[in-house]
């Protein structure tokens, strides 16, 4: 005989294992858009493709965190408020009530509770608070160092920002200039940027531009018996030099704790007609492939080194800009900030995810029950620039214990590009922007098309 259990029983035993069963949490994000008026066609497919992800996972009973803030700082807005006499913060308000219109019109499903804006005194007072904890472990340090400055724009540029020796924005060619300014040091995460990209679901074409764009090699030095001089990189014999006056040869114990590794003496040879510093050594830099057992042969014996460069250099932040975050200056009435400098707004995009869960605090661990984010949903263009320091700002937070996960963003989405051409018509010896007519020109294709 075949027992059948009372139905009821059966059904109030399936609830309760529902109740208690806890359901997995999916977050979706798309790329957070800058205010700048009205929304163009590569939003509409970026939010789209996030909103039907969002609304599938809903309906596989997943609690969705698929939100939007605005990314309220920047060049744009302090530029338009100067040629307008109008003040940032009201043209970057109106802007957002007009896109938050149109996001409205496409029925966007987003948590309404979580959005925010960057130039928000909420959000970049966490700001300080990150960049205490870079002061405190070393990552953040003040030098003379030489910078890429943009003559047009007035600020600084970091390494990235640089394309083609072409300034990102601008379009002009950069300068280089030695200013005492701000740096995070992030050229320590140079391998782990490498290493680590294995470990997401992103696309090979952006795994590719990204490894493109660190490019870590490796300068071997040979140690010879001979003795050698260095002028401009080049290395000669010293027994090709006939004269050396003994005035002018001095001996200098090194304390920087790299070279120490090298050698422990450098000798300094002073050539007066051409006023310029000679260093001899007895190693030979070369670029040479070894194979693994000979290099680990050399190292044991004490007769190779090596040097690893990278196209990563340590991050110039800080801008000589209005509008922008603050930087670690007086505050005064009405929770506004006293300074003349502010913070590259990328810094902002490369942390701000962490805003959405509106946690009292960042160490808060139960938003690491979000992580990692499921879906990113952007453009390609951003492989070297915002997603780069995305994932560099990760890792700082990784080891800091704020962030539990190596990589945050697991599966990367491009939604492509949409184009249109641009043309114009020139009157009185001036370039006006025009829709197509007989008398126009072809300008460039574009890559957005308002809306």
């Amino acid at each position: 005989m075949i027992y059948f259990k009372n139905p009821i029983f059966i059904e109030n035993k399936i609830e309760k294992y529902i109740k208690n069963n806890k359901k997995e949490n999916f977050f979706c994000l798309p790329m957070f858009p800058y205010p700048s008026g009205k929304l163009h066609l590569g939003h509409v497919r970026n939010y789209v493709l996030t909103d039907v992800i969002a609304r599938i996972k809903f309906l596989e009973k997943k609690n969705i965190l698929h939100p939007i803030a605005w990314d309220s700082f920047g060049l744009p807005a302090e530029n338009i408020s100067k040629i307008n006499n109008l003040c940032p913060l009201k043209w970057t308000i109106s802007n957002i009530k007009l896109m938050r219109n149109q996001l409205k019109k496409l029925s966007i499903f987003t948590n309404k509770n979580s959005e925010f804006l960057t130039c928000d005194f909420n959000f970049y007072k966490w700001e300080f608070f990150l960049l205490i904890y870079f002061l405190k472990n070393n990552l953040l340090y003040k030098n003379f160092e030489k910078i890429y400055w943009d003559k047009e724009e007035n600020c600084i540029l970091s390494n990235e920002q640089i394309n083609n020796n072409i300034c990102w924005r601008s379009g002009s060619k950069p300068e280089n200039k030695k200013i005492f300014t701000w740096f995070i040091n992030i050229k320590k995460y140079t391998k782990r940027l490498i290493f680590n990209i294995k470990k997401t679901k992103w696309s090979n074409k952006i795994k590719k531009i990204q490894k493109k764009w660190i490019n870590i090699s490796l300068i071997f030095i040979r140690k010879l018996n001979l003795l050698y001089l260095h002028l401009n990189i080049y290395y000669i014999n010293i027994k090709k030099i006939k004269k050396i006056k003994n005035n002018n040869i001095i001996f200098l114990i090194i304390k920087n704790n790299f070279l120490k590794k090298i050698f422990k003496k450098k000798i300094f040879f002073f050539n007066k007609k051409k006023k310029k510093k000679i260093i001899l050594n007895n190693f030979n830099i070369e670029n040479i492939i070894f194979l693994k057992k000979k290099i680990n042969f050399f190292i044991y014996k004490k007769k190779i080194f090596f040097i690893k460069k990278s196209n990563i250099k340590n991050w110039a932040f800080e801008r000589y800009r209005l509008w922008g975050s603050p930087f670690f200056y007086k505050k005064i009435i009405n929770k506004n900030f006293k300074t003349k400098t502010s913070i590259d707004t990328f810094f902002q995009s490369s942390w701000y995810y962490l805003n959405y869960l509106k946690t009292k605090n960042l160490n808060n661990e139960k938003k690491n029950f979000w992580f990692p984010i499921k879906n990113y949903v952007g453009g390609e263009e951003h492989a070297n620039l915002h997603l780069l320091y995305l994932r560099i700002i990760n890792s700082i937070l990784y080891d800091f214990n704020i962030l539990n996960k190596k990589e945050i963003v697991l599966n990367l989405i491009n939604q492509g590009f949409i184009l249109n051409n641009v043309y114009y018509k020139i009157i009185n010896n001036k370039k006006f922007f025009c829709k197509k007519k007989k008398k126009s020109f072809l300008f460039r294709i574009r890559k957005n098309v308002k809306i």
